[in-house]
């Protein structure tokens, strides 16, 4: 009878840890990614909610509200070192105004996010992107 573990046994154990630990570490970068990505979704819905209720509440003649693409100002928008682009197209409707905002920005493996110049331009990028649609019918008029 042998008393011990035979190299064999000793290296077989460390390839089984070895793959367990890779598959961990794999885990967590995938839960990093996802967290990320989370909490630029958050920001971006909220810069287009914010953006979409100031819009609405407008008067239909207002500038921000002429049928067009518009681009913010501000752009880009900064958190956590972290940069959004906002931008909105406004079409007109019977009784008021179609508005559709678009945020973007970079996400790890997509990139080229910048101050579009139209639609089309933004939805030929890879960067990540949103859009939420409203409706303004000049009730701050």
């Amino acid at each position: 009878m042998k008393d011990g573990f035979s190299l064999i046994e000793v290296m077989i154990a460390l390839l089984i840890i070895l793959i367990s630990l890779a598959s961990i570490v794999k885990i967590y970068m995938v839960c990093l990614h996802s967290s990320s990505y989370a909490d630029n979704l958050t920001y971006a819905t909220t810069l287009a909610n914010s953006k979409l209720n100031t819009l609405e509440m407008l008067s239909l003649d207002a500038p921000d509200l002429i049928p067009s693409w518009h681009k913010d100002p501000d752009n880009p928008l900064g958190l956590n070192k972290k940069s959004f682009y906002r931008f909105w197209a406004v079409k007109d409707l019977k009784s008021g105004k179609e508005i559709i905002v678009y945020i973007t920005w970079d996400d790890h493996n997509r990139s080229g996010s910048h101050n579009f110049s139209s639609s089309s331009d933004l939805n030929m990028s890879p960067c990540a992107k949103i859009s939420l649609k409203g409706y303004a019918f000049g009730f701050g008029e």
